[in-house]
């Protein structure tokens, strides 16, 4: 029987060598598959099915050998295996094996707590282990051979959670190469967000308003990753700070707020999201007036339409109208009977009565936006724009210069833009004009409003003075007993402006241009003319004659000899004064009065003869 039994001790060294070789390694598992802490070597890839297949029928066989002789390896098993010479075979330790669950989060940290699954495997060695939570508390404790631990998800805690795991000989010699270390991060929580704009998320704002966004994590937590702001399926902003500012600029419509969502996540993915509704008015209302124009001039009666245009809700609506009549009374009349609208607001005034009425409307939204808008029309009455320009209407000018300020020469409310023309052409401001002839201005001005002004005027340029003509007087001649003269300036629009006689001035119809005049008393005359025209020009004339007394007929006869004598003792006497021509003069006279008296007293001895010699004939 010796060599039986010697053959199954033999059998049984050759199962506890390959069982041995077989176990040396374990596998660590997280989730659905083993981990091995110490990445043990892989199959080699090069073996055929067939290979594999022999090898698990191999192990199939030892399984089955193994189970048929467990009871009588129990005691072997405490006391080691026998070899064939009696010694004692030692088993080899085996490495713990652990169980870890895969992270279901994001950058290694788990969103739920996870459950840890640690056993000892095999007979000799110890397995110890120590787990940390994240605020600190200890759990440790040993394992042997058949001994497992769970750390169940309750010991788990926010933050970092550490398990250390390492196996010692039964001498207590640490196995360098059979232990872990590990961090396992857990947050569970989500952020925490708060909202938040100026005013409260009831009121109104205008264009944009800035939306707050506080997100926190805790200090146990993975912290914030990102907070993002979107409105519908359009992102608006996204950022990796904790307290970040988004700009919101989506209109309200009809009165209803924009919907904002805000989202923030943390690290291990934790999500949390908040909407809210804010009111953004991007337009001020719409104010208008229709039926009337600005600075509009009417006779007839006006109905005006009061009009507000909103997209949202109107505030405050205050519409007056000032009406000051043709006296000078000052009176408001209220705008009533305000009717809602599909896009906001109507009223319906009629202004009916002789004046100026002033109109003025303003309102307000929701948001604080404000228009305002006025107007100024006029019933049986001018509309003065500009001025000035009629009072060089028809005028006689010397030269034309338009040099007024703008502010000064067009009124208005608003500001203008103006034309000046004169004849055709543009006319500089300021150019100084002095072309003779008639000329035309034209001024055009308009306003911001688009209302339009326009004046014109005909004027004339004329610096040349007025032409002064006598008649029935010559100068420096001698007139008996009267003289009726005349004065007349050629152009039949100038007038005399004053005449003097002997330097008085003489009371005549001023303004003529034509004046006559009858001087009596026997004296020398010197009349002086002044006339203008209608440019302001002015000229002056003057003419000198003698009244001296009535002739006889001696003297009337003698005239011509006696002017023929004057005239031939002139050319020889030019030296001589002119107090001693008179005297000459009357020497003449006498002489020839004296030479006439003989052919007188002759004549008439003639004339007394012949009448006798006729009846001595007959």
């Amino acid at each position: 029987m010796g060599w039986k039994i010697r053959r199954i001790i033999a059998l049984f060294a050759i199962l506890g060598i390959i069982f041995v070789q077989q176990s040396k390694y374990i596998d660590l598992v997280y989730a659905k598959e083993n981990w091995n802490p110490f990445e043990p070597q892989q199959e080699e890839e090069g073996k055929t099915e067939s290979e594999k297949g022999e090898e698990g029928e191999k192990e199939e066989e030892g399984e089955k050998e193994e189970e048929g002789e467990k009871e009588e390896e129990g005691e072997k098993e405490k006391e080691g295996e026998k070899g064939e010479n009696g010694e004692t075979i030692e088993e080899e330790i085996e490495c713990f094996q652990i169980t870890i669950p895969e992270e279901d989060g994001k950058n290694g940290y788990y969103i739920t707590k996870p459950e840890v699954k640690l056993w000892h495997v095999g007979n000799p060695g110890v397995t110890k282990y120590q787990f940390t939570d994240g605020e600190g508390n200890i759990s440790e404790g040993e394992l042997r051979k058949g001994e497992e631990r769970w750390i169940f998800s309750e010991e788990f805690t926010e933050g970092k959670n550490h398990l250390s795991v390492w196996m010692e000989e039964e001498e207590g010699e640490k196995i360098e190469e059979f232990s872990l270390e590990k961090d396992l991060f857990v947050d569970t929580q989500k952020p925490t967000l708060k909202l938040q704009v100026p005013n409260g998320f009831d009121a109104w704002y205008q264009k944009s308003v800035l939306l707050s966004a506080f997100a926190e994590d805790g200090v146990d937590g993975s912290q914030i990753n990102e907070v993002s702001c979107s409105y519908g399926d359009q992102e608006i902003a996204r950022s990796r700070n904790e307290n970040v500012s988004f700009l919101i600029q989506q209109a309200s419509v009809k009165g209803e707020g924009v919907v904002i969502s805000v989202r923030a996540t943390d690290r291990a993915g934790n999500l949390t999201e908040k909407s809210c509704r804010i009111y953004i008015d991007q337009n001020p209302p719409k104010a208008s007036l229709e039926g009337v124009q600005d600075y509009m001039i009417t006779s007839q009666a006006v109905n005006v339409t009061y009009k507000v245009e909103e997209e949202n809700g109107i505030g405050n609506l205050n519409a007056q109208t000032t009406w000051e009549d043709t006296e000078g009374n000052v009176k408001n009349l209220p705008v009533n009977e305000w009717k809602d609208t599909e896009q906001g607001r109507s009223a319906v005034q009629t202004l009916k009565e002789d004046g100026t009425y002033q109109l003025n409307m303003e309102v307000k939204d929701l948001a604080g936006f404000s228009s305002q808008i006025t107007s100024q029309i006029m019933i049986d009455s001018t509309n003065p724009v500009i001025r000035y320009v009629d009072q060089v209407n028809g005028k006689c000018l010397q030269s034309f210069c338009w040099d007024y300020p703008m502010e000064e020469w067009i009124q208005d409310y608003t500001s203008c833009t103006y034309i000046v023309q004169l004849d055709g052409k543009l006319y500089h401001m300021g150019e100084n004009i002095t072309k003779e002839g008639r000329h035309i201005l034209s001024v055009q001005a308009v306003d911001s409003a688009g209302n339009v002004g326009e004046a014109r005027a005909e004027f004339i340029i004329d610096h040349t003075p007025p032409k002064i003509q006598f008649g029935n007087v010559e100068e420096s001649q001698q007139y008996e007993k009267e003289r009726t003269f005349q004065v007349e300036v050629e152009n039949s629009e100038d007038w005399i402006e004053e005449m003097k006689i002997n330097g008085e001035v003489q009371m005549i119809d001023l303004k003529q241009n034509k004046v006559t005049y009858t001087v009596k008393e026997e004296q020398s005359y010197e009349i002086e003319i002044l006339a203008s025209d209608q440019a302001g020009n002015q000229a002056v004339a003057r003419r000198n004659f003698k009244i001296i007394p009535e002739k006889t007929i001696l003297q009337k006869l003698t005239a011509p000899i006696e002017k023929r004598f004057m005239q031939h003792v002139d050319s020889k006497e030019e030296e001589k004064t002119e107090t001693q021509k008179p005297e000459y003069g009357k020497m003449a006279a006498g002489v020839l009065a004296a030479g006439m008296a003989v052919v007188m007293a002759l004549g008439g001895i003639w004339y007394r003869k012949r009448p006798h010699e006729r009846e001595d004939a007959g």
